[in-house]
Parts: structure tokens; sequence; C-alpha cells
């Protein structure tokens, strides 16, 4: 029982941890202006045929199968596995990654003269901006301040480590092999880390 008690006392700080800085990822998620970056969406698949070429090879079974391959390597799993580590629900995201079917048009109006053209890079591009404009930048600031938890995943994000992982996952000679077969449909894989970071708020930290 004696060596019971601390266990338990533990396993109740971790659950705490857990919760909190969930939450706090959950808080940023709900103020990613998602109704703007649908609008967008729509935009760039009206506009731009080079985005709708990406977007129907992104759907294929033939991208499935070099994304898994992505994900599969190595260094690839570590840096994820660090991320997952730090406080970031990757599993999640990439189970919704997988399951990507599209995303319904917006109800409201938009100008058709408010994008560029230039495929889905140039959509990622625009949509890391969206949510830079968005609140979610200065709620980020003050989860950092108000939540230990929080600023310590925030910096563990920021770490020479993880950087070291991120550019040794990204140089490894099977990532660019892989990356050089997308090149041909305009998609970068570290857009597409971008563009899930974006999406998430996470951009707003790391």
């Amino acid at each position: 029982m004696q060596k019971l008690v601390p266990l338990l006392l533990v396993l109740s700080v971790q659950c705490v941890y857990s919760v909190s800085l969930q939450e706090d990822l959950l808080d940023l998620e709900l103020n990613v202006p998602k109704e703007k970056i649908s609008q967008l969406f729509v935009q760039y698949i009206i506009q731009d045929v080079q985005f709708r070429h990406s977007i129907r090879y992104v759907r294929s079974d033939e991208f499935s199968d070099t994304w898994n391959q992505f994900l599969e390597l190595a260094k690839v799993h570590q840096l994820l596995l660090y991320m997952q580590n730090a406080g970031l629900p990757i599993d999640k995201v990439l189970h919704m990654f997988a399951g990507f079917t599209g995303i319904q048009p917006p109800s409201t109006k938009f100008k058709r003269s408010l994008i560029k053209r230039g495929g889905l890079n140039a959509f990622i591009e625009d949509v890391v901006q969206v949510v830079a404009q968005s609140d979610v930048k200065t709620m980020t600031e003050e989860k950092k301040r108000l939540s230990s938890q929080f600023l310590e995943m925030t910096e563990k994000l920021n770490s020479d480590e993880y950087k070291r992982l991120f550019t040794e996952a990204f140089d490894d000679p099977d990532v660019i092999i892989l990356q050089q077969e997308l090149q041909t449909y305009d998609i970068e894989l570290p857009k597409l880390l971008e563009l899930m970071k974006a999406f998430f708020g996470w951009s707003a930290f790391f």
C-alpha cells in the first residue's frame, strides 16, 4: 500500500498534465478560422488548375502508398514520435489526414480576385497566413504564460533537438526519393506538415 500511493500520485499528475495540455491545444484548434480556410480551398479549386491536379493526386491510391512509405521511414518516425512525446496529438492528426475527402463549400460569398494561382504550396502559404492573422497567436502567448505544461511543450518543439530531428528526417535519402516522386504534382512533404500545423493552430508556436 505504501508503494501504491506514490505510484497513484505520479499517475494522477500525468493525467492532469495530459488533460490540461490537450484542453489548451483544443482551445487553439477551435479558434483556427476554419470557415476562411474552407473559403480559400473552394477558391483554389475553382481558379487554380495546378491545385486541382495536386488535390486529385493526394486522394489517389498512389499518393497513399507514398505517404505511408514516408511515415514508416525510421528518421521520420523518430521526428513524429518526438512531437507526440512533446504533447502534440500526432496520431489524431495523421488519422484525420488519412481520412481526407474534401471540404464542403462555404455558405458565404467571396471575391474571385482574392487569391493568387500557384498550386498546393501557394494554398498552404495562404492558410498559414490566415491562421497567423487570427487570434490563435495571442491565445498561444497567453497559454504559455498561464500553463507550465504548454510552455514546456513549446520549448521542446522549438529546441535544437527538434530542429535536428526535422533536418535529419527530410535530409534522409529515402525521403528525398519520395519527395522527387511528389514534385511532379507540386507536393512538398514539409509543406504538408505546415498545413497540418496551421489547421490545428500549432503554427502559432513552432
